[in-house]
C-alpha cells in the first residue's frame, strides 16, 4: 500500500531546500507518495517576525544551514537575488512580494500536474545551487520547468513580463480543450491565482482558487452527468488539508462536510444534509472524544417532533436523545453509560418557554423518580416528586405548594412499620405543622403542630378508629402539661371516655372518666403539694351529684365520703376517716331527719371501749345541734354510759370535724 506524507516546502527556506535530496531518496527506495504544500516564507506569513526574533537568529541560520550542506555534500548558496524583497538593515519586508508569489505559485500548479517533486527539485537548484545568479532572468525557471515535464509550469515561468495577468493553453490529450490561469501579481484580489479548465464543449470543468493565505478552493463540475451531483466543492487550509466540502446534487439537495483542522473545536468534523430549500434535513457531528452526535429535522412533517437529535459514545451507544416538538416543547433522555451517577436513565419534559416540565429518574437499583413541575401555575402546587419502588409501587412522594408549604408522603412498602402511610406536613419556614399515620388495621393517627403560637397548645394528637371514630387524643399544652383523651368505641370497656392531665413533669396531675352508666369519675392529685392530700376521688351520679369521694392524706390516712343520692338509706351522707392502716378511725352519719351520728373507733386499743358514739340533734345554719345521746361499746361487746366528763371531751373533740364536713 502506497504511504502518503504532506511536505511544506518554502522556496526562500535553506532547510527546504537542503531536505529535497532525502526526501527524493525515500520516494525511490519506497512506495511513498509526496504531496507538495507550498507555503510562504515565514517573513511574509508573519510580519515584522525577525524584529522580534533574537538579533542572532538569521546569522545562526545561516551558519547551520552551510554546515548541513558541507556534511551531506549538496552544492548550497543562497539566492540571488533574495526570493523576497526585504531591507536586511531595517528587516523590513515589502507589501509588494513578486518573486516569492510566482514560485509559490509555480509550486502549486506542479502539485495539481501531479509533478510537484520534481518540478520542486528543478526549481529549488536553479535558486540553491549556485550555479545560476539572477535565477529571476530569462529562461532559468522555463528550462527548470521543461526538465520537470511541466508544460504548464513552462508557460508560466517563461512570462517574464510581470505582473501576468492570465495565461490559456491547451489542455494536453483532449483536443479543444484548455486551461486558463490567472495571477494576482498586484495583490489586488484577495486571491493570488485562480486555474480554470475547460472541456471540448466550453464548459468549465473545474475550478481552482489559491488564496493569498496560502488556502485553496477547488470547483468540481459534472458537465457529463455522470454523477449524483452537479457542483463538488472542497476548500483546503494553508497546509493542504481538506477543511470544507459541499456537494451540489441533481436533486437540489445539498450535502457539507466541515473539518476542525486547527483544533479549535470539540469535535473533528460535521456532515451536513440540507434539503432544496436549504433548510438543514440531517446532520452528524463527530466529536474530539470519540462518538457522535446525529441531528435529523421533520421536513416532511411526518413527526410529532420537528428535530431529534442523538448522541452516541465511542462504543456507537445511545449516550443521550432530544425531541424538539412541533409545539415547541422537548423532551431529552440522557443515559448513564459511565455509571457515574446513581440513575441509568434521566428524562426531562420542557415545555414551549425553556422551562423544566417535568422529569423521570430511573436509579440503578430500580427504583424511579418522578417530578412534575406547575409551570403554567394552572395548579395549587409548584412540583410534584415521587419515588416508585423497583415494582412500581409509590414509595414516597413529596409535593411543594405554592404557599411554600411541604407534603411528604412515606409509604411503607416493606411492611416493617405499624403504618401504611405515613404524611408529614412542613409549613412555609420548613417547621413540621401536621403529621398523619395511616396503619394498617384501618387507624389513623394525626398530629397537629401549633406552629404560629395561636393555640393554647404545641402538638395536639388524634387517633381515630377503623370507621373514623376518634379512639384518644393527646393535647401537648405550651406549659409542657399533657392532656390524654381515650375513648371506647368499640364499648369494651365500662367507660365511654376518659381525659388524664400530665403534669410538665409527666405525673398525673387530674383525670375525669365518664362511665356507660353515665357516672362521672374525677381524680385530682396535689402535685404542688399545696394540699393535705395527694389524691382526692369524687365520683358523680348521672344527674351530676356528688355520690362518692376519698381523700388520700400526706400523712397516710383516707377520707371516704358517700351521699345516698337514690334515698336507699335513712341517711343523705357519710364520711368515714381511715388511719394510715387502712383502719377506720371515726365516722360521720347525716341523716336525712337532719340529726348527726358521730362515731370513734379506738384503733389504738387504748381506751376501754372499742365504738364511741355521739347523736346530735337537727341544728340551725352550720353547725350541729344539741347531743342528745352518747353511748359507747366496750371491749366486751356491751354498750353503756360514759361518764359526763367523758362526753364534754368527746363532743369538743367532734363538734369542729361536724361543722367542716357539713
Amino acid at each position: 500500500m502506497t504511504l502518503s506524507v504532506d511536505l511544506f516546502f518554502s522556496f526562500r527556506s535553506p532547510f527546504s531546500y537542503l531536505a529535497l535530496p532525502k526526501t527524493l531518496k525515500l520516494v525511490k527506495e519506497y512506495d511513498l507518495a509526496v504531496n507538495l504544500r507550498p507555503v510562504y516564507p515565514l517573513a511574509v506569513r508573519v510580519p515584522g517576525f525577525f524584529k522580534k526574533a533574537n538579533p542572532q537568529f538569521a546569522r545562526y541560520v545561516v551558519l547551520d544551514s552551510r554546515r548541513v550542506a558541507e556534511h551531506e555534500g549538496i552544492a548550497f548558496r543562497f539566492p540571488r537575488p533574495d526570493p523576497i524583497v526585504q531591507d536586511m538593515t531595517t528587516l523590513d519586508v515589502a507589501a509588494e512580494q513578486p518573486y516569492i508569489h510566482r514560485l509559490t505559485r509555480l509550486g502549486a500548479l506542479a502539485q495539481l500536474e501531479g509533478r510537484s517533486l520534481a518540478f520542486t527539485d528543478a526549481i529549488a537548484r536553479v535558486l540553491w545551487d549556485g550555479s545560476v545568479a539572477g535565477w529571476n532572468e530569462g529562461d532559468h525557471l522555463a528550462r527548470a520547468a521543461e526538465a520537470a515535464g511541466d508544460e504548464r509550469a513552462v508557460m508560466l515561468a517563461s512570462a517574464t513580463g510581470l505582473p501576468v495577468n492570465r495565461v490559456t493553453f491547451e489542455t494536453a490529450g483532449a483536443r479543444g480543450a484548455r486551461t486558463e490561469i490567472d495571477l494576482d501579481e498586484n495583490s489586488s484580489q484577495p486571491w493570488d491565482s485562480v486555474t480554470r479548465a475547460y472541456d471540448a464543449q466550453g464548459r468549465l470543468d473545474t475550478q481552482s482558487t489559491l488564496k493569498d493565505d496560502g488556502s485553496r478552493i477547488v470547483i468540481d463540475f459534472d458537465q457529463v452527468s455522470t454523477q449524483p451531483w452537479t457542483q463538488f466543492v472542497s476548500a483546503y487550509d494553508s497546509q493542504g488539508r481538506l477543511d470544507h466540502q459541499t456537494s451540489y446534487l441533481d436533486t437540489g439537495r445539498r450535502f457539507l462536510r466541515d473539518w476542525d483542522q486547527d483544533g479549535a473545536q470539540t469535535w473533528t468534523r460535521i456532515d451536513t444534509d440540507m434539503d432544496a430549500q436549504g433548510r438543514a434535513d440531517f446532520q452528524v457531528i463527530y466529536h474530539d472524544a470519540g462518538g457522535y452526535t446525529a441531528r435529523d429535522w421533520d421536513l416532511l412533517q411526518q413527526y410529532v417532533w420537528w428535530v431529534k437529535t442523538i448522541v452516541y459514545d465511542p462504543a456507537d451507544r445511545v449516550d443521550y436523545v432530544s425531541d424538539v416538538n412541533d409545539d415547541a416543547t422537548a423532551i431529552a433522555i440522557d443515559y448513564d453509560l459511565t455509571n457515574t451517577q446513581p440513575w441509568s436513565q434521566k428524562v426531562v419534559a420542557y415545555d414551549s418557554q425553556g422551562r423544566a416540565d417535568w422529569a423521570s429518574e430511573i436509579r440503578d437499583d430500580g427504583r424511579r423518580f418522578d417530578t412534575n413541575f406547575d409551570q403554567d401555575g394552572s395548579q395549587s402546587w409548584t412540583s410534584i416528586v415521587t419515588e416508585l419502588d423497583p415494582a412500581v409501587r409509590q414509595d414516597y412522594q413529596t409535593v411543594r405548594w405554592d404557599s411554600g408549604r411541604i407534603t411528604a408522603r412515606d409509604w411503607d412498602l416493606t411492611g416493617t412499620q405499624p403504618w401504611s402511610l405515613k404524611t408529614v406536613e412542613y409549613d412555609s419556614l420548613g417547621r413540621t405543622d401536621r403529621a398523619q399515620e395511616m396503619w394498617r388495621d384501618g387507624t389513623r393517627l394525626d398530629i397537629d403542630f401549633d406552629e404560629a403560637g395561636t393555640q393554647p397548645w404545641s402538638q395536639f394528637v388524634t387517633r381515630t378508629d377503623a370507621q373514623g371514630q376518634t379512639d384518644w387524643t393527646s393535647d401537648y399544652r405550651d406549659d409542657g402539661r399533657r392532656f390524654d383523651t381515650d375513648y371506647d368505641q368499640d364499648g369494651s370497656q365500662g367507660w365511654s371516655r376518659i381525659v388524664t392531665e400530665y403534669s410538665a413533669d409527666g405525673r398525673q396531675d387530674y383525670q375525669i372518666v365518664n362511665h356507660d352508666t353515665g357516672v362521672v369519675e374525677s381524680r385530682d392529685w396535689d402535685l404542688p403539694n399545696q394540699y393535705p392530700w395527694t389524691m382526692q376521688l369524687t365520683v358523680l351520679d348521672t344527674q351530676g351529684r356528688q355520690d362518692y369521694s376519698h381523700q388520700y392524706m400526706d400523712d397516710g390516712r383516707r377520707f371516704e365520703t358517700n351521699w345516698d343520692n337514690k334515698n336507699e338509706t335513712n341517711y343523705n351522707r357519710t364520711v368515714l376517716e381511715y388511719d394510715a392502716l387502712g383502719r377506720p378511725d371515726y365516722e360521720l352519719s347525716y341523716l336525712d331527719n337532719g340529726r348527726i351520728i358521730a362515731v370513734d373507733y379506738d384503733n389504738t386499743a387504748s381506751q376501754p371501749w372499742q365504738r364511741y358514739q355521739l347523736t346530735y340533734n337537727a341544728g340551725s345554719g352550720a353547725g350541729p345541734g344539741p347531743l342528745i345521746d352518747v353511748r359507747a361499746l366496750n371491749d366486751a361487746g356491751s354498750w353503756y354510759t360514759p361518764a359526763t366528763g367523758d362526753q364534754a371531751e368527746r363532743n369538743e373533740f367532734f363538734t369542729p370535724i361536724i361543722s367542716f364536713f357539713f
